[in-house]
């Protein structure tokens, strides 16, 4: 309802934040993740995206790539419709990219838009395929990532989100032998 407003909150959060992240690129780290997980389409516009999220996201991403450290962001849900917009937030990376149904994010296609210029990290649907699924389709899923991300540039596998808590220790171990097995990319 007040959007002048808003962006007074939003720039003096951003500033304490920088702060923030500043402070914590003086330890031993080699990453800092921003969650944003209230910026996809479900929630806001890409036009509100591009208004109310990115300038502010951009403003702690610089301050954080100027201290030499790499900077990704987490965002849950539907966000195929801003993919570009996170990548002109200068960050090194983008999680979870959520797929069909949680998501809408088709992985292939995510490399092609913006896989050149930021690493990709996530993708496995912890409901469908790590819970529900049985083991034929969760291998047959994790497989196809894996595939999908060997043809990328800077991929991390990983569950799309958080793994669903109900996923036993069983198929976490599957995807560790999957990842043994068919997870090394050699050139």
């Amino acid at each position: 309802m007040n959007p002048d407003k808003c962006k007074i909150i939003l720039k003096k959060f951003a500033v304490g934040i920088g702060d923030l992240a500043e402070e914590m690129c003086g330890c031993d780290i080699d990453a800092i993740k921003i969650s944003s997980p209230f910026a996809g389409m479900g929630f806001i516009s890409p036009e509100h995206y591009e208004e109310f999220v990115l300038p502010y996201e951009r403003a702690i991403i610089s301050r954080i790539r100027a201290k030499g450290k790499h900077v990704y962001i987490h965002t849950c849900g539907h966000i195929d419709d801003r993919l570009e917009l996170m990548r002109d937030s200068g960050a090194s990376g983008l999680e979870c990219l959520d797929p069909a149904p949680v998501g809408n994010v088709d992985l292939k296609n995510a490399f092609e838009r913006i896989g050149k210029s930021m690493f990709i990290k996530g993708n496995i649907d912890s409901v469908y395929s790590l819970l529900y699924g049985d083991d034929a389709k969760a291998e047959a899923d994790v497989l196809e990532i894996i595939e999908t991300g060997r043809r990328g540039d800077g991929f991390i596998l990983s569950t799309a989100c958080s793994i669903a808590p109900m996923v036993t220790a069983k198929r976490i171990e599957l995807l560790s032998r999957l990842v043994g097995k068919y997870g090394i990319y050699r050139p």
